[in-house]
């Protein structure tokens, strides 16, 4: 059996699989243009054609590899690489070669970058980064409570310099409440059981409100004890406050130690002390402001605590390590189970 030291020492080698997808960006960064971002050390561009349908390619041309983020240009239904002009159709084949007799002809295959499917779902764009055949077998998450007409989101952008395995292990332990001093929407967290199932864990825990939290006003049928079930379904999180909050956590893992994470804040509000639901254009100027504190107090500190302990973690390298909340290695277990160095080196995928 492995002993918890060797379990985190492999946890955080760790690659998450290739066959799920991944939030990448919010669709509103998408402003006409190319737009770059990175998935598991793959650079990728992504823009709308002329049907407006994304597109999501390697960023390099098949010529010299330059980036086409830097050096592409949108025309029509083309992307064209500025320094030869090799140009490129959304599937990612090359289509035109200039200065050449035969130009494409004389490639057999014709030369060409790897496509990635991608979709919009929720205001974010979702890339699937491993085997495109599975992609369309493969679902998007639910997340239903977005339906609701009552209910207002807010998305926010956080980047982590630590492994994926320590920023996913630092929302699922609410043990560390007493890092966030200045700030603390939880405290007197207590796990009350969690339970494995095929693809992830659930997690609940006991908790209290805050005594100062503003938000207690807003929130329908408020209790300072509440509880909060974690859905861990590999690779992404989901917390439900009893019904009156949910927070979804999405994983980007950008590079080995580079972590970012896009988070939606969902809540019901009501107008204090009636227990009438709030409208929307009133309620989410309030949801926005909860995820701007979130981002500017509590994630803050989590992202200092996480690049400490990435460098301590090199620099201890070795050393005896203890872990008391029973969650902590049952989530290691699973991301080890599924390994994506290991799962992704057993998928051929056919790269132009």
């Amino acid at each position: 059996m492995m002993s918890e030291f060797e379990r985190k020492e492999r946890v955080i080698s760790t690659d998450l699989s290739k066959e799920h997808w991944y939030a990448v960006e919010k669709l509103g960064s998408l402003k006409g243009g190319i737009l770059k971002i990175t998935l598991m050390d793959q650079d990728i561009i992504i823009y709308r054609h002329s049907g407006n349908e994304l597109v999501a390619l390697e960023d390099r041309c098949a010529h010299r590899h330059i980036p086409l983020s830097r050096f592409g240009r949108l025309s029509s239904d083309r992307l064209i690489c500025r320094y030869h002009g090799w140009s490129y159709d959304h599937h990612g084949t090359c289509t035109h070669i200039p200065l050449h007799p035969r130009g494409v002809e004389r490639f057999s295959p014709p030369p060409g970058i790897r496509s990635y499917p991608v979709a919009a779902k929720y205001g974010l764009i979702w890339i699937f980064p491993g085997n495109a055949i599975l992609a369309g077998t493969t679902e998007l998450p639910v997340i239903e409570r977005l339906e609701d007409p009552s209910i207002t989101s807010a998305i926010v952008d956080e980047t982590f310099d630590a492994h994926h395995s320590q920023v996913m292990e630092n929302f699922c332990d609410l043990y560390h409440e007493k890092l966030h001093e200045r700030y603390q929407p939880f405290i007197n967290s207590t796990l009350i059981h969690y339970k494995t199932k095929p693809d992830g864990l659930d997690i609940l825990y006991d908790t209290q409100f805050s005594r100062g939290l503003f938000l207690k006003y807003f929130l329908k049928d408020f209790k300072k004890n509440t509880r909060v079930l974690l859905d861990y379904s590999y690779p992404h999180l989901s917390l439900d406050f009893e019904g009156k909050q949910e927070l979804w956590i999405f994983i980007i893992p950008v590079r080995q130690n580079r972590t970012r994470v896009l988070a939606f804040f969902l809540s019901e509000f009501v107008i204090p002390f009636t227990g009438i639901t709030m409208p929307r254009w009133l309620s989410r100027p309030i949801t926005a402001t909860l995820a701007s504190l979130y981002s500017r107090t509590f994630t803050r500190e989590d992202r200092v605590v996480l690049k400490y302990e990435t460098e301590s973690l090199s620099k201890h390298k070795g050393k005896p390590y203890y872990e008391v909340n029973p969650v902590v290695p049952e989530l290691r277990r699973i991301m080890i189970e599924k390994d994506g160095k290991m799962h992704n080196a057993q998928v051929h995928v056919s790269e132009k």
